[in-house]
């Protein structure tokens, strides 16, 4: 899928987990080629957290005793969702670490540090979004600036460094676009909501 240029220019502040690794120059390409194997192993992975399960319009072709009993398999679909999503997130936490805050589009991410990054630095980044199946963002990104302490990200960190991505997948990109409309549309709605209850204070109460 490919986006205009002016859509990859569209940032949005998320909360992410993230890994950030310093890469040497003279070993850019190798890195590079790392990247593209780990890529295809976690595009192949088919563990039973992602494994695709009966969806609705299955259930209703599938002959059945009873609407009771076709409602409790939707119950049975539903609790399988809410154990399968919290085991996931349970496992990501203890390998990953919490969430972090980030400012971060098709083009590059800015994240907080403890210390300053040369600009034109290489970084090795693994990037969690929170979406469902989980999968890594692996890529290659170049430094552009750090600035310093921003109080409206809070983070307990200095600097704020901003890269850009230089070996992002086409696939990733999208998820990374598709996140940035799943954000704007939660904004969007929030802040419709908060315009009705200040229209009609007696209603929000």
């Amino acid at each position: 899928m490919e986006y205009p240029n002016r859509r990859h220019d569209v940032r949005v502040r998320d909360y992410v987990r993230l890994r950030a690794k310093f890469v040497e120059e003279s070993s850019r390409e190798v890195v590079k080629e790392q990247i593209a194997l780990e890529r295809l192993s976690s595009y192949a992975d088919e563990s039973p957290f992602q494994a695709p399960r009966v969806n609705r319009e299955v259930w209703e072709h599938m002959e059945l005793p009873g609407v009771n009993i076709m409602n409790l398999f939707y119950a049975l679909d539903a609790k399988l969702d809410a154990i399968m999503a919290f085991l996931i997130e349970r496992d990501i936490e203890q390998r990953w670490g919490g969430l972090v805050p980030v400012d971060i589009g098709a083009a590059g991410i800015r994240f907080a540090s403890d210390e300053r990054f040369d600009v034109k630095r290489l970084l090795r980044l693994e990037i969690m979004l929170q979406c469902m199946p989980p999968q890594r963002i692996i890529t290659l990104a170049e430094v552009l600036r750090d600035d310093d302490d921003d109080p409206a990200w809070g983070a307990n960190k200095p600097y704020r460094v901003a890269t850009k991505f230089i070996d992002l997948d086409p696939v990733d990109r999208d998820r990374i676009v598709k996140r940035i409309f799943d954000v704007q549309r939660m904004l969007l709605r929030r802040e419709r909501e908060a315009k009705d209850a200040a229209a009609d204070p007696g209603e929000a109460s």
